[in-house]
């Protein structure tokens, strides 16, 4: 699987970040998270800019990222503001859309290291 570097979602960012400044979602998000928040709206609702960015990206990989960057803003998220319910359950979703969605079973020894270089990324 191919993990995107921030670099890459950076230049992404800089095409959308208008549309994704104004998104209702991001308003009252504190800005420590916006960048994170930010970097999964990318996949979930600019897929086909990281397509044309990121050459030989799959949907599996694009699958992935999305779980991954979600990931990566819940647990800076808790370690701000602490446990919510409705974060934990939308990671239960997006396991859900990886298992509907990918080509091919579900790896879940990546699914593992995605969840802990998030949670070494933050300090846990």
């Amino acid at each position: 699987m191919l993990l995107i570097e921030e670099q890459s979602l950076k230049k992404i960012l800089e095409s959308k970040k208008d549309e994704l400044r104004n998104n209702d979602e991001i308003i009252n998000v504190e800005e420590d998270l916006k960048l994170h928040l930010y970097y999964y709206m990318i996949f979930r609702d600019y897929s086909d800019c990281v397509i044309n960015i990121i050459e030989g990206i799959t949907k599996n990989d694009l699958l992935y990222n999305k779980y991954y960057r979600f990931v990566n803003f819940k647990m800076k998220y808790f370690k701000i503001n602490g446990c919510d319910v409705g974060i934990e359950q939308q990671e239960i979703r997006l396991l859900d859309e990886l298992v509907q969605n990918l080509e091919g079973d579900i790896d879940w020894k990546f699914i593992e290291e995605l969840q802990n270089k998030s949670t070494k990324f933050e300090g846990f």
